[in-house]
Order: structure tokens, then sequence, then C-alpha cells
């Protein structure tokens, strides 16, 4: 139970009047990333999958090259597999390869050996087949005049159709969610289908894009579309039967956006334009505001990019005629994330106290807040703290909202989030940053009685929703019955004991929420006796099991 006196809490009443000013991250200042390897190859790179040590590249008539890039200074060929037809894209998912191929169709290529793949399995297609997305055991290809093609591939020697869908335009790219595609389909913009069913897919929804679309991302509630020479349509699809733009980012001078990779609040583009305008190569759009998109980094490299895969602290451009070539995109990469589930204006004031953990490097630091449904209330980057400094100040989210924070920064952080009662200001709480997720945490104490009740706080940070089950545990070990719920993407959830049991009373015990993702949880101790008393709050960071 935490106390505050006098001075602590003038303190956080004064930056309840001051606050700070919001300065967008990253926005206003273009990072020139550096080209740091490359390998020419005999065929067209049209598209780069990467998984461990190597880099798979679709490449056209040339098929399936497989690119050791243990040092990206120095990549080198481990072995390829010549396609039957034109290969356009490429996806990997354990030892297997499956490569878009054209008018061949979906090839499985077993990659066991790298240096001597096999083919597996194929299924013919009736189009061109130009893009593969995969989700369990099954593919989507984006299968041009085809529409989408759903393929069975949990046995790779025997693919078979599972269903299919035609489309408005020509298929060419496509990105999968549990519940629906998205498919990139040229002059017919974006097309939202229903997979639920995968026999039966339906078509659900569509946003047509001024441009040509060849590919999609996922970002939070948004397809982010490549839509060659118009740009990056940036579309909400939160309501995925009424889809909206929600920005773009249209350049000035003409660059065909022909593939993209979406990596946190980072589109990873490949930018092929004329050979005339010298802007060829991979540009990096900040998506943390989508209704205002601004271009964070670029690379200019030779070649005609035409595929994008991020991997580690690189990314990987598929350049055409050109081969590989692989781009150190460190610079924009925070290394430290941390986690606050609680944030709430209504009736508290909410901030974050941070101290530079190292001694001799300066850290930059951003924070965002974002709601219960993933919205971004407010992008800040904080002053620059120097060497073992610290910084403290409420943190602006709004008036009435509630939600989560999240914590960058390219330098070891300590702190913790306060938290006091507007109407009380001598009241707080307080909880220290959480470094990591995990699929399973433990709540070790929860108490639901005359003198306390307690609220399980959580927030998902993954660009996509999450199933939780909340399993409570009595003093004796016994389980009630799991509740579940799905927390969505950027979003977090609130949960009082009396939710997780059914409304089985539970004087005291524990919880323990298992994950389809990473998660952070965070369990706020109420005082119920009837009157608010000095210690009436605390709480805990839930942990992972045997921490």
């Amino acid at each position: 139970m935490k106390r505050i006196g006098f001075t602590a809490a003038a303190l956080l009443m004064l930056f309840l009047i001051s606050g700070w000013k919001a300065v967008p991250p990253a926005h206003g200042e273009v990072v020139v990333l550096t080209e740091v390897g490359s390998i020419n190859l005999t065929g067209t790179s049209e598209a780069v999958a990467v998984s461990g040590n190597y880099a798979y590249m679709a490449d056209g008539y040339s098929g399936l090259r497989i690119i050791d890039v243990t040092d990206p200074a120095s990549p080198t060929e481990a072995g390829s597999f010549n396609t039957n037809g034109y290969a356009y894209d490429v996806a990997v998912s354990g030892n297997y390869a499956y490569v878009a191929d054209g008018s061949k169709g979906l090839r499985i290529i077993n990659v066991t050996n790298s240096a001597s793949p096999t083919e597996t399995g194929y299924y013919d297609t009736p189009g061109s087949a130009r893009g593969v997305a995969l989700l369990g055991d099954l593919a989507y290809v984006a299968d041009s005049n085809g529409g989408l093609q759903i393929i069975d591939v949990g046995s790779p020697g025997s693919p078979s159709p599972e269903g299919s869908i035609a489309t408005p335009g020509s298929a060419y790219g496509v990105a999968v969610s549990s519940l629906y595609a998205f498919v990139a389909d040229q002059y017919g913009g974006l097309t939202i289908i229903n997979i639920s069913n995968p026999t039966s897919p339906v078509e659900i929804g569509n946003f047509n894009t001024s441009g040509q679309a060849y590919a999609v991302g996922l970002y939070s509630q948004y397809a982010c579309v490549a839509d060659y020479n118009r740009g990056l349509r940036i579309i909400d699809v939160s309501n995925p039967a009424v889809p909206v733009e929600a920005g773009c980012y249209d350049p000035t001078i003409v660059k065909y956006y022909r593939d993209i990779d979406v990596v946190g609040q980072w589109a990873f583009v490949a930018s092929d334009a004329s050979s005339t305008d010298g802007s060829n190569g991979l540009r990096v759009i900040d998506l943390t505001d989508p209704a205002a998109p601004t271009e964070a980094g670029y690379c200019e490299t030779v070649g005609d990019p035409r595929g994008v895969a991020v991997y580690g602290k690189y990314a990987y451009l598929a350049a055409g005629s050109d081969g590989l070539r692989i781009i150190d995109i460190s610079p924009l990469l925070v290394n430290y994330s941390y986690y606050i589930p609680f944030f709430s204006s209504k009736g508290y004031g909410t901030g974050v106290a941070l101290r530079n953990s190292d001694p001799s490097e300066s850290a930059h630091v951003y924070l965002y807040v974002r709601d219960t449904e993933g919205n971004l209330l407010n992008g800040q980057a904080l002053p620059t703290l120097p060497p073992s400094g610290q910084y403290a100040g409420i943190v602006n989210g709004g008036p009435n909202e509630e939600g989560w924070i999240q914590v960058h920064s390219d330098r070891h952080l300590t702190g913790l989030c306060f938290a006091m009662r507007t109407d009380i200001p001598r009241f707080m709480f307080d909880q220290t940053l959480i470094p990591e997720l995990s699929e399973t945490l433990i709540v070790p104490h929860l108490a639901d009685n005359e003198y306390w009740d307690t609220t399980v706080m959580v927030c998902n940070p993954n660009n996509t929703s999450v199933e939780a089950t909340f399993t409570v545990y009595q003093t004796d070990g016994t389980a009630l019955d799991p509740y579940r719920v799905t927390i969505p993407a950027r979003g977090s959830g609130k949960y009082e004991v009396a939710a997780m049991t059914g409304g089985e009373s539970i004087p005291q015990g524990s919880v323990k929420i298992s994950a389809s993702k990473g998660l952070a949880a965070f369990a706020l101790y109420r005082n119920t006796d009837g009157v608010v008393k000095e210690y009436g709050f605390a709480g805990i960071s839930a942990v992972r099991p045997g921490l």
C-alpha cells in the first residue's frame, strides 16, 4: 500500500496543471538509411521472405533462390530451385517455401537442405498466382483473374482446394487475419473477404483506391495498400463492410509503390520509380497518425525494387534485375519497449517518472497513449534524457479517457507510472514499467471481500487482436471456470473479480492469464469498506510463472 505526503501531492498537482507539450515522434526528421550488402541474381527478383539465416527470393523465371544472409554485408547463394513458371511471391513456414509461380500455380518447396531444395507438391490454380500468404494449414493465393484461391497445405505433398472467390479486379497481393483476407486487387482496389468459413469465402467490403493496388499490409485497424503510382493508402477496416480511407501518403515525386511490410509503426515500402528521378529504393512511412502519415526514412538503391521484407534490424529488397539489397534499418528501431497497462483521465491524473539507466549515453524516449480500442490518443517525443538523467510529468491523453501507455527508448530505462485521484489529491497508487510481454501471466493475489476488491488491467501491444483466458484459483488451488475475452489490437481491458468468476464470490485467491500472444497486466486493489482512506489503493504488476 502506498501513502503520499503533502510535498509529493503538491508536486503531482503542479504536473496536472502544467503538463507537457506534445511532439509527434519521428515526424519532420527523415533518416537516411544505409545499404550494407547485396547480391546479384540471374532472374528478376520479385519478392523476398526471410527466416533465420536465409532470404528466400522469388526470382522470376529463375524460380526460388536461397541466400545465406548470416553476414548481411556479404550474402551468398546457398541453393536454388527452378520452378516451372514465373516466381512472383514467396512465403516461408517451417521447412517449406510456398512460391506463387504465375501460370504454374502454387509450388511447395522443401528447404530443409538449403543447398538442395526439392519440390514436395504443387497446386495448379486457375489464374496466375501473384501473391501468397499463410495462416495455419491454409495458403491464400492472390490469383490475378482467378481471384482468391484458398488451398489446404496441411499435407505439403498433396495440397488441395479449400475454397475460392472471384474478385472485382485482378488479385495481386493478399494479407490475412483470423477472420478476413485483404486482397490488393489492382484496379479493383482493396477487396475484403470473410474467411471464417474458408470453404465458402464471402466478399463483404471493397474500397476502390485511386491507383493500382499491388500489395497490402495490416496495422492495427488499418489496411495499408501499396497503390502503385498513388502512394500509400491507409484504409480503416474496423468495419470491414464499410472501409473508409483514413489517410494517405502520396509523394510529390512519382514513385511506384510495389510492395509493403508493416512492422510496429513503420510501413516499409519497395519504391520503384523512373530512372530519371533517382528515387528507387526503400521508403519508410510513419503510421503513428494514420490520418497524416509521414516519411521517416529512405535508402536509394540500384534496380527497380518490387518486394520487401523486414527481419530483425534489416530490410531486404527484391530489386528486380539487381537481385537482393540489404539495408540497415537500426536507426529507426527502438531497442527497448516498456508497458503500462493503466491510463485514465477519468478522475485521475496519470503520470510517468523515467530514469535513463545508461551512465554514458543519452536516451531518446517516445511515449504512446492508446485507448481501450487501440486508437492513438497521443504520441510524444519526451525531452532527451542525459546519461543517468530523469524525467517526470503527467501524461496527456485527452479528457475522460481510459487505456494504456507504451514507452519506447533506445536505452534501458527504470521507471514507474503514478496516478492520483483528482477529487482527493493526496491519494495515489503506482506501478513500475513492465519490460516484457508474456503469453502466460500470474496475478498472485485477488481480493474480493467486504474490505477490498481487485481489478485486473491488461494491455495488448500487438498489431492483431488477442484471445485471452482468465482462470481464477481459490486458496486451495481449485480452479473456477475459465473466463475468455478478446482484446482488440493495441487495445486494453479491465476485468473485476466478479466478471472473471461469473459472479461467484471469492474472498481471496489468484488468477492465471493465458493468451495467444504476449500481454502485460496490472492488478489494482481498492479499499471498499465505505470510506476512502489514505491507504485505499495499491497495485502490483502481473508476472510470468516462476518470477
